[in-house]
């Protein structure tokens, strides 16, 4: 006899139960359920068999799929589960493979659903072994493992992740565990994080945990938090310090600052984990930004700050970007203010770019190179003419000329002549002649002769002027000859 892994590779070889008990076990469920008549009953009521192949065995399951094609969901399962019963423990495995020559893909589905169900209910641990043993990963594994993690669950959990540990090869004990512990937390959600978090750590002492069963740990967390915030928090509060509690918390915070936002962000800030933080002001932000921004005010400088700003300040434009610009112009200087502008230009600048380009310029103490670069990286392709006229109606001085500049790096790849253009309006010489030389290079790539008139009418000067125009005069050459 070969062996089951044998069996696996190739599912479409003889069964071990003959072909005639296995044509008769189906035959008297279906003639019970009166889908199939026996020689000389119902006359004209038998459907007409669907060829498989010409053996007996063949010819019958192509009747059998035919007659069960055609009852209604609830009297096929019931029909199935009823000759699920009628297979031994010994030929479960077999009938599963066999299984794969059935051409419906939902028929095939439900049929092995049935004799996986029957084989746990009868003998659930000799259906783990035979999943532990088995391998793959085509349909029917996958099957297997969504079954026989339900049955887990609905037998006694506890014992069975014993039972697994000590008896399941690694990689198919995991495989269980994802849908059974998702499950488990459904009903016993304390009990399964709290078995699972011991099989997080594979070292006394938690220095060193398993990235797979860690993570799964943090969907249980999810679902939990879900299910009760409250609960889900104080057993995440009694674990110890290290990447398991770490996870449950990164999990559960979202929930968490939903239902109660002070609790959460008072807890989050003794945290050293910015990105936490970050996330508890975005979802607090969300309910009420007035709130959320004064809490981010005592957050201490440093990079847990930069991101709760920047989170708020992007949920918080996406509502009222006017308030979001009034709390930030109220902000000392600092790192951590010049991230959350260019957050907010990016996310006002879509909708209305001069009103942002207005506040960008008058707001007292803002970098606004880097914001203006963001705005007009936005305003180019949605509006370059404006963006343009903005930039050199502006009364001379600093702010035209980086609204200048930064509107000439926006535009030159697409737009080089009115690049060239407003480069050329740069008040001061060394950044409008470091502009101008920009711009050139990169035209002279893509349109020679037009460059070499603007580089000709220019004001640059000197050998930056007379080298540019050699290049693009050997470049028309080059595109001429």
């Amino acid at each position: 006899m070969k062996s089951i892994k044998q069996t696996a590779a190739k599912p479409s070889r003889r069964l071990l139960v003959p072909a005639a008990a296995l044509a008769a076990a189906l035959a008297a469920v279906l003639v019970s359920g009166g889908l199939l008549f026996r020689d000389g009953e119902g006359a004209g009521s038998r459907p007409e068999p669907v060829e498989t192949s010409k053996s007996p065995a063949g010819e019958f399951r192509g009747s059998w799929e035919a007659a069960l094609r055609g009852t209604d969901e609830k009297r096929r399962t019931g029909l199935l589960s009823e000759w699920a019963a009628s297979i031994t423990s010994e030929a479960m495995a077999d009938m599963l493979e066999a299984m794969d020559s059935i051409a419906d893909g939902d028929l095939r589905a439900e049929t092995r659903a049935a004799l996986l169900s029957e084989w746990a209910r009868r003998d659930l641990t000799g259906a783990l072994a035979w999943f532990g043993k088995r391998g793959g990963a085509d349909q029917l594994h996958q099957q297997a493992r969504d079954v026989l993690a339900q049955a887990m669950a609905a037998r006694d959990p506890e014992a069975m992740v014993v039972w697994a540990e000590q008896s399941l090869p690694e990689a198919s004990r995991k495989e269980l565990y994802g849908p059974f512990f998702r499950i488990w937390a459904g009903t016993a959600p304390a009990t399964a994080a709290g078995l699972l978090s011991l099989l997080v750590v594979t070292e006394p002492g938690g220095a060193t945990v398993d990235p797979q069963m860690l993570d799964l740990l943090g969907q249980v967390s999810a679902l939990w938090s879900g299910a009760d915030v409250n609960k889900a928090v104080e057993w995440m509060k009694s674990l110890p310090e290290g990447a398991t509690k770490t996870r449950a918390l990164e999990q559960m915070a979202y929930q968490w600052a939903e239902r109660d936002p002070h609790s959460a962000s008072a807890y989050v800030s003794a945290q050293n984990n910015p990105a936490l933080v970050a996330m508890v002001a975005g979802k607090w932000a969300e309910a009420d930004p007035v709130a959320a921004s004064a809490w981010a005010r005592t957050l201490a400088q440093g990079e847990a700050l930069n991101q709760a700003l920047s989170s708020l300040v992007s949920t918080w434009a996406q509502k009222d970007p006017r308030a979001a610009a009034g709390f930030l112009s109220g902000l000392p200087e600092g790192t951590a203010r010049e991230g959350a502008v260019l957050t907010l230009v990016s996310a006002w600048g879509h909708t209305a770019p001069a009103e942002v380009a207005a506040w960008v310029a008058r707001c007292p103490g803002v970098s606004r190179a880097p914001a203006l670069d963001r705005l007009m990286g936005l305003w180019t392709g949605s509006d370059i003419t404006a963006a343009s006229a903005w930039a050199e109606l502006l009364p001379a001085g600093g702010v035209r000329d980086a609204a200048l500049l930064s509107f000439s790096r926006a535009a030159q790849t697409t737009s080089p002549a009115l690049a060239f253009q407003s480069a050329g309006k740069i008040l001061d010489g060394s950044t409008r002649d470091g502009q101008l030389r920009s711009v050139a290079v990169e035209w002279i790539q893509s349109d020679p002769a037009a460059a070499e008139m603007a580089i000709a009418g220019s004001t640059l000067s000197g050998i930056v002027r007379i080298q540019l125009l050699e290049s693009a005069r050997l470049a028309v050459k080059v595109n001429r000859g």
